[in-house]
């Protein structure tokens, strides 16, 4: 699918594979896509981290999870009641982070899986996709 008007730059982002700790359009995980956004569009060079080695669902989450509270304990990061564009949108399980994407329009862009790389869905489709789903405003 291709997208028009206010989304056609996302183009250049839907269909980019996952890659375990990719941080360009070579290949990106959940996170390297939302540090291409945010940079890209935003102009905006946001914190990195990576998945440990070996890696393990476990591992990862632990890891992204202690990142993204830290990002919160240093007041980086705002919580916000409904999605609003260049929101990160993410998916926690048992109060641990695991999944994020960005808000685009009426969607999420994400990277979600490694057979399905980069994807748009819309807001409704992503809350049926994951559960556990906050939206956050990065503070500059």
């Amino acid at each position: 699918m291709s997208y028009a008007g206010d989304l056609e730059w996302i183009n250049d982002y839907v269909g980019v594979p996952y890659v375990v700790n990719g941080r360009d359009r070579a290949g990106w995980d959940c996170w390297g896509l939302v540090l291409a956004v945010y940079r890209d569009r935003l102009a905006l060079e946001l914190p990195d981290w990576r998945r440990p080695e070996p890696f393990g669902l476990a591992a990862q989450i632990r890891a992204f999870g202690e990142a993204w509270h830290d990002v919160q304990g240093r007041a980086r990061a705002q919580a916000l009641e409904t999605p609003e564009a260049f929101a990160v949108a993410l998916v926690a399980r048992d109060r641990w982070p695991h999944h994020v994407g960005v808000v685009v329009g009426r969607g999420v862009l994400h990277c979600a899986a490694v057979n399905a790389g980069t994807v748009y869905d819309p807001v409704r489709r992503f809350l049926k996709l994951y559960s556990g789903v906050s939206w956050w405003r990065w503070l500059h």
